[in-house]
């Protein structure tokens, strides 16, 4: 099914109640920009008890659908600037200029991100999976004191940067246990950053 259809089931008040929570998390399967689990999770915190009351279920879908509209904007939008710096002989993109992350909760980056770091945290914690859990233990350490409001940010660049190099190493050397280590160390160091941004 399309997003867009998994969204007119979960809006749909004809269909069964277990029908339409199963449409949403076929939305969040198509559309989960901090992790399937944590989105489901950042979803509830944003509108409540949508397992059981209809007005929140109806807030859930509309934030997730809001984000992922401003997502698929920023998508065109590069799209068109691409298309525009090809034609003026620029073929590879500058830096500055990235394709749009969609690993991001667009509308409110860093609450989202607050939100998911915190996630794995406590999952990490409980011994459950969990993307992230097999961070660095240096990056799991400040993601906490992020959480507590330390604003060591250079911190955190230092260690992007450690583990920028350890997994562009480890993919060289083949140890892929080792480059996806180095990957839960990025995606945490990611969250991180997000969780920086001014709200909004």
């Amino acid at each position: 099914m399309s997003f867009g259809t998994d969204v007119r089931k979960v809006r749909d008040p004809s269909l069964p109640y277990g029908r339409r929570i199963n449409a949403l998390a076929q939305c969040v399967g198509q559309y989960a920009p901090i992790g399937f689990q944590a989105t489901f999770g950042y979803l509830g915190q944003v509108a409540g008890r949508f397992h059981h009351e209809e007005a929140a279920l109806l807030r859930a879908v509309g934030a997730l659908d809001a984000s992922r509209r401003l997502w698929l904007a920023e998508m065109r939008a590069y799209a068109v600037r691409r298309t525009e710096a090809k034609r003026r002989g620029h073929r590879i993109p500058h830096p500055r200029d990235g394709l749009p992350r969609g690993d991001v909760w667009y509308g409110d980056r860093s609450a989202a991100a607050r939100f998911a770091l915190g996630y794995v945290l406590r999952r990490t914690a409980a011994g459950r999976p969990v993307r992230g859990r097999d961070a660095d233990p240096d990056v799991l350490a400040l993601a906490s004191a992020v959480l507590d409001g330390d604003t060591r940010w250079e911190r955190a660049s230092d260690l992007r940067r450690r583990f920028g190099q350890v997994r562009r190493d480890t993919r060289a050397a083949d140890d892929w246990s080792g480059w996806s280590r180095a990957g839960a160390s990025l995606w945490v160091l990611h969250l991180i950053a997000e969780a920086s941004r001014p709200p909004g």
